[in-house]
């Protein structure tokens, strides 16, 4: 998530790309988290369902900061 957000004061991408990266990011990490103190097959097949569409969701900000 840090290197995502770098992308920002960098001048590479603006505020909206920020917004949507930061969400999902904290989505993500918390989804992580709550997998690397609580091991389970269900936290782990929730991570992997979450971890396609941040990426997903991530390049779509790129392409929308750049729109916008």
């Amino acid at each position: 998530m840090p290197l995502s957000l770098a992308f920002f004061p960098l001048g590479v991408f603006g505020l909206v790309y920020l917004l949507i990266a930061g969400g999902f990011g904290l989505w993500l990490l918390i989804v992580d988290l709550k997998l690397a103190f609580d091991p389970s097959k269900s936290r782990a097949w929730t991570a992997f369902k979450v971890s396609s569409p941040y990426l997903a969701i991530v390049f779509l900000a790129m392409v929308l900061d750049k729109a916008v």
